[in-house]
């Protein structure tokens, strides 16, 4: 599992408040690359469209810096993943289910312990990790989400 990165610049993607999450925005750790672009460093929670290693172009607006657009797809792709019933990332089940992912080249990164992104790097087997994903939704261990779908050979 990846640990989560908390250091960098923070870039803040607005969202719509009238979604499911509820959330206005999210905060995304990033690195500069020129004057107003930054590499993402962290699987997006919450926003759609965006993965890890994107570089995107930010404003800075009141002293934060806000996402612009993306100017170049990393070739990432992100999933997201609730876990149901109680279930907490630590439990065996969910271990179990997480462990051929992985395997497979996938990284997870936790939120909450209920919650955790899917980082799915380019040229990995990203049909077999969705059908992985699908399975277990099927067993009512988890319900997952597309956040952002980079097809990669």
């Amino acid at each position: 599992m990846r640990e989560p990165v908390t250091t960098g610049i923070r870039i803040i993607v607005t969202l719509d408040p009238a979604d499911e999450q509820g959330m206005d925005s999210e905060a995304l750790w990033a690195e500069r690359v020129s004057a107003d672009t930054f590499r993402i460093r962290n699987s997006p929670f919450f926003a759609f469209d965006l993965s890890l290693d994107d570089v995107i172009r930010a404003e800075k607006v009141d002293g934060d810096w806000h996402f612009r657009e993306v100017v170049n797809r990393s070739g990432h792709s992100t999933y997201r993943a609730y876990l149901l019933e109680d279930r907490n990332i630590g439990d065996d089940d969910v271990q179990q289910a997480i462990e051929p992912i992985t395997t497979l080249g996938a990284e997870v990164e936790n939120a909450n312990d209920r919650f955790f992104a899917i980082d799915i790097p380019p040229g990995k087997p990203i049909a077999a990790i969705y059908d992985l994903l699908e399975q277990t939704e099927a067993t009512g261990l988890w319900e997952f989400e597309e956040a952002h779908y980079e097809p990669n050979a």
